[in-house]
């Protein structure tokens, strides 16, 4: 059975709103769940993105058995299946006809297994019917616990029960513009492994280099590139909002421009309106993530820089960009936990997640579609850059854009060409991007 569900991470005092929003409906059941999460010693399962449970929700024990999805902006859609449990015991009999059968070692996969983590949470839920579509909502409170340790749960999530899986996303927004909440990605198993693992948060940089498959649509390539710097941008969102590393907030914004970089390259591929209508917004968490990014620099890496030279600034200059720059962290923070930036998670998933979304395939080869996208951003590059040494600073930041969006450009089609020219190519790029980042970066100290 494919499971598909937002989930959706409350605010600090949230809860009490949302017991309060008009859900409709049948009237919210209570009950004590507890989970108890299974693996093998070296993590067996947890390498495979997979995951075995026991559950007792009031009644009786459920073994659920989970396999890797997908999870952008808050929507999880991946593969499950429950069988019923004689108490707290595993059977794994019940799922010999699951991929849990084709793990190597999975004839002795049960002498194998130990608890690893258990989570303990308070549900409410709600039986609502969308549309004609069933859907669940579920308030979890509680924490997840593996050994001494232990971390907070306080989420929502929505769990299609039969319909249209649409249904789920128009209860999102409708919750998200009530309630202060955020898409997440991070599911229960996934905390319980960071904590079993006492696994600090870090950077999310992209990735290698997405395979796409030369038989794809424009628009398929679209959806992939799409998801893969979804993901990198859910990944360093819990950092900016946790920790005050720089780093999360420059890898953030690489995955903002990689999303606004795909959805350019593939605009002809697209249905009408999709990408104008989440432009404008990318374009604007882009900048406030854009001007943290800038003052981090000044202050990190530019001031340092004119110190070493022997510059020397005027009293309190240093302790005015940290005020700035420490403004310009909680604006981003306050844009992240907004019902404006959740809404447009929440779009993108929809369209990440529903296939009936898309425009209809054309049946333009895509190596073809990725040299013309690539092309015309080396000839807006050339142009813009006629003349180098007389143009203004402002005209020499907008070649460096143009050099950026080609960069990302050739990276979003790279396996698609030959991987000695892509390489020399992006050699050249990078060189590029650097010197005229520092010159940018002198010119906005």
């Amino acid at each position: 059975m494919r499971e598909i569900e937002i989930k959706l991470e409350l605010e600090p005092g949230a809860d009490s709103s949302l017991l309060h929003a008009p859900l409709g409906g049948k009237e919210s059941a209570r009950e004590e769940l507890l989970a108890l999460y299974f693996d093998t010693p070296d993590g067996e399962l947890a390498e495979k993105r997979m995951s075995l449970r026991l559950r007792r929700e009031g009644g009786p024990w459920v073994q659920t058995f989970k396999t890797a999805g997908s999870s952008s902006g808050g929507l999880h859609s991946r593969d499950e299946w429950q069988e019923p449990a004689e108490g707290p015991v595993l059977d794994l009999a019940a799922f010999r006809s699951t991929p849990l059968a084709d793990l190597p070692g999975s004839g002795t996969l049960h002498q194998r297994l130990i608890e690893v983590f258990r989570v303990g949470v308070l549900r409410l839920t709600w039986e609502l019917e969308i549309n004609g579509s069933k859907v669940q909502v579920a308030l979890d409170q509680g924490e997840v616990r593996g050994g001494d340790s232990s971390a907070p749960i306080s989420e929502i999530e929505i769990e299609l029960k039969g319909g249209d899986p649409d249904a789920v996303f128009v209860l999102a927004r409708s919750l998200v513009a009530l309630v202060p909440m955020r898409p997440s990605a991070v599911t229960k198993a996934a905390r319980g492994y960071r904590l079993l693992r006492r696994e600090a948060l870090a950077p999310i940089k992209a990735g290698a280099a997405l395979k796409l498959d030369p038989d794809w649509s424009p628009a398929e390539s679209a959806r992939h590139s799409l998801a893969s710097a979804m993901e990198q941008l859910q990944g360093n969102e819990e950092g900016v909002l946790a920790s005050d590393d720089p780093e999360f907030v420059h890898q953030l914004r690489v995955a903002l421009r990689r999303m606004r970089s795909t959805l350019r390259a593939h605009r002809k591929a697209l249905e009408p309106g999709f990408e104008a209508g989440v432009r404008d917004e990318l374009k604007w968490i882009t900048g406030v993530a854009g001007t943290a990014r800038d003052l981090d620099v000044l202050s990190q890496e530019t001031l340092p820089a004119m110190a070493r030279d022997g510059a020397e600034a005027d009293a309190g200059f240093e302790e005015r960009v940290e005020a700035r720059r420490r403004v310009a962290r909680a604006r981003l923070r306050e844009a992240l936990r907004s019902s404006r930036y959740s809404l447009l998670m929440l779009d993108l998933a929809r369209w990440l997640g529903l296939p009936t979304a898309h425009a209809p395939a054309g049946r333009v080869k895509l190596s073809r579609f990725g040299g013309e996208v690539v092309a015309k951003h080396h000839r807006q590059l050339l142009d813009a850059a006629k003349g180098f040494t007389d143009l203004e600073p402002a005209q020499r930041h907008e070649v460096r854009i143009l050099g950026k969006r080609l960069r990302y450009a050739v990276q979003g089609f790279e396996s698609l060409f030959p991987q000695q020219k892509v390489k020399a190519y992006m050699e050249t790029l990078s060189a590029l991007q650097d010197d005229l980042g520092a010159a940018n970066d002198a010119t906005v100290a």
